[in-house]
């Protein structure tokens, strides 16, 4: 917290971090945060984007910004089944927002694949759990299976209606399917070849265990890791040796695999730290599959068939929910570009999710990555009047054609 009197000497208040010794109450990393004022109280909300279901909701009394005291810590945990989430959800807190609705200081989260939470702060050293928003099951424009990643909200000025932004920033579902039967997996597409770029966007063939150490036997022809292809499109079976993921793409595209799987029980951290570039220099899919379903296939090799499928599902768009029933909150309409979903696959390698938004009476501004600052009137939508009842209409843009997105 800094003292931003003269700004252009700022002077540091003090320090709330998980580490801090003397503010031991912070439990997690900090994400986003917002302040408000209540009465002569000034008060500090943070959200964490950890991918756990922990009590990530901090509200902070910074009354005296020299000695910030906890008020209420408070999260998933404590409010149990009256929380609804995708299945296999990631249940994080990614950002916030908090307004006083007639005496009402409501708090809206953005809780990534739950949704929408609203929780009265009105008293905040015992916040009360007011609702959570579902996600329409399929999406009501794709017609596909909902991805959720809730990203932002922004309340109308009244309260009544909450803007719910996804970012979304893989456009396709993948799906491996191990001899029929579907199996977890993920990819990074910015190392490895993406799925969708391969014919028919899909990669399947017979599975071959190449064995461990194949990191420590790096270009070493002679050694028993060294395992050239026995048939053709074959898909090469790797452990986690802890090296670059892009030399192991290297060593298998050498070789003549159509593509390879890593087992490891991976998190997003992880692939950070094994990605040696971020320039997709191999023409070779890479894949990952946990530990179980890895030596399923060291079982069965090299006779395991695996096939992978990429769908282009659309970027993230945004949501106009009603919120004047807390507990019974309805998806009115849906903000969208012509690029996230109808005019299919974007080839020229922009980004084409929504971010975040800010709101003035019935018009929302949008920055929305590749596709610039987008404005859009949502004046014909009202709350009570239903379900997917209306549709915002976009009134104006700015895009630059030809800078960097």
């Amino acid at each position: 917290i800094y003292d931003a009197t003269d700004p252009t000497n700022l002077g540091v208040l003090s320090v709330l971090t998980e580490d801090a010794d003397d503010l031991d109450f912070m439990t997690t990393a900090v994400h986003n945060v917002f302040i408000y004022q209540q009465g002569e109280h000034a008060y500090l909300a943070t959200t964490a984007d950890q991918s756990e279901d922990i009590q990530d909701f901090h509200i902070i009394d910074i009354t005296d910004p020299t000695n910030p005291t906890l008020v209420s810590l408070v999260g998933l945990p404590d409010w149990g089944s009256s929380i609804s989430s995708l299945e296999d959800g990631e249940n994080l807190l990614h950002d916030l927002w908090v307004q006083d609705n007639g005496g009402i200081i409501t708090a809206y989260l953005a809780y990534w694949d739950v949704g929408l939470v609203l929780v009265d702060i009105t008293d905040p050293a015992a916040p009360v759990l007011l609702g959570n928003s579902d996600y329409q099951n399929p999406d009501p424009i794709t017609g596909l299976t909902a991805e959720g990643e809730g990203h932002v909200v922004v309340p109308t000025a009244d309260g009544s209606m909450v803007l719910v932004g996804d970012e979304d920033f893989y456009p396709y579902d993948l799906d491996m399917f191990f001899n029929g039967a579907w199996v977890p997996t993920s990819m990074d597409d910015q190392l490895m070849q993406p799925i969708h770029e391969l014919p028919e966007s899909e990669l399947e063939g017979p599975v071959r265990w190449m064995g461990g150490g194949v990191c420590d036997a790096w270009w070493d022809y002679d050694s028993p890791a060294y395992h050239m292809p026995t048939a053709e499109g074959q898909i090469a079976l790797m452990d986690d040796d802890w090296c670059w993921y892009d030399e192991m793409a290297e060593y298998v595209q050498d070789l003549g695999y159509a593509g390879f799987i890593v087992i490891d029980n991976w998190n997003e951290e992880e692939w950070k730290h094994l990605l040696h570039t971020t320039e997709n220099e191999h023409d070779v899919p890479g894949m990952f599959v946990r530990e179980e379903v890895g030596q399923d296939m060291i079982d069965a090799s090299p006779d395991g068939i695996v096939k992978i499928e990429s769908t282009f599902n659309g970027w993230g768009y945004v949501r106009l929910m009603d919120v004047s029933d807390p507990a019974n909150i309805v998806e009115l309409g849906q903000f969208a570009l012509g690029e996230t979903f109808s005019d299919g696959p974007i080839d020229d390698g922009g980004i084409y999710t929504a971010h975040n938004v800010m709101v003035q009476g019935d018009r929302a501004v949008f920055s929305w990555y590749a596709a610039g600052i987008q404005l859009f009137d949502f004046s014909m939508c009202e709350p009570g009047a239903g379900q997917n009842s209306c549709t915002p209409i976009r009134t104006g843009f700015f895009q630059d054609t030809v800078g960097d997105e």
